[in-house]
């Protein structure tokens, strides 16, 4: 079965409709109402890794025993606030409220424990 010859004007409306679509896709993600971005849940999970963090800096005050089972939480929860902030990043997101948010576990840490002396 012999190929059909395509005449030009179908092969530049092809390839025009190619180069339509690919740019199409390559820009799709900058398009806000294509992605619905989960600002909820990620404000939701640095909420919860700020007090997670900011309960095992408390404990690492304290100097005592608890402090042998503080350090391996505190390195997990590291290693898993790195990989929240690259997701974070991913929403094209400002690294300042992760920053922020790692400062005030800090603050509250040390905060608690002077709290729990007082008390």
């Amino acid at each position: 079965m012999p190929q059909k010859k395509l005449n030009e004007k179908t092969l530049e409306s092809m390839a025009s409709k190619k180069t339509f679509l690919a740019r199409k896709v390559f820009h799709m993600a900058d398009d806000p109402h294509y992605i619905l971005v989960p600002r909820k849940m990620l404000v939701v999970y640095l909420s919860v890794i700020t007090a997670i963090l900011s309960v095992l800096f408390s404990l690492l005050i304290t100097g005592s025993f608890i402090i042998y089972l503080a350090i391996p939480a505190l390195v997990f929860t590291g290693y898993v606030f790195f990989l929240f902030t690259r997701v974070w990043r991913a929403y094209k997101y400002s690294l300042f409220y992760p920053v922020a948010a790692l400062v005030m576990s800090v603050i509250l840490g040390f905060l608690f424990r002077y709290l729990s002396y007082k008390l």
